[in-house]
């Protein structure tokens, strides 16, 4: 009976043992998880930067944002207006710079600007027009 009793115990603590080992590694796994969703929350969030077609010409002749950020044109003007890439007719300095068709009034437009550089761009409906003219810096 002894040695039932002794191999009982060893069996016992060797469960244990393996046991602890399952538990501590199942909680490393659970702190790598919430240390990964701790990193997916630190990602910037990408701004949203507005650039309004009034009447009279664009709110604003220069506009900055970061890699990854949203520019949105707003077309605040009655009539339609195309932003589209220097150099005109081509637009092939910044190709994702043009929504393909003219911005209707009180519509707008949104791209991600990704493409780093300074990067000038006008009214296709308008191309001379200067009042129509700006410049897209992307850091």
């Amino acid at each position: 009976m002894k040695k039932t009793l002794s191999i009982l115990i060893v069996a016992a603590a060797g469960l244990a043992l393996i046991g602890a080992g399952c538990e501590k590694k199942a909680d490393d796994t659970s702190a790598n998880t919430a240390q990964n969703a701790i990193e997916i929350n630190k990602a910037p969030t990408p701004n949203v930067v507005a650039v309004t077609y009034n009447p009279t010409g664009l709110a604003q002749k220069t506009i900055t944002v970061q890699a990854g950020d949203y520019v949105e044109f707003r077309n605040s003007d009655l009539v339609p207006h195309w932003p589209a890439s220097a150099p005109h007719p081509t637009h092939t300095d910044y190709p994702e710079l043009n929504p393909g068709s003219a911005i209707p009034a009180g519509e707008l437009w949104r791209f991600t600007a990704t493409k780093k550089g300074m990067w000038k761009f006008h009214d296709e409906s308008n191309p001379t027009d200067v009042r129509f003219q700006g410049v897209l810096i992307v850091q």
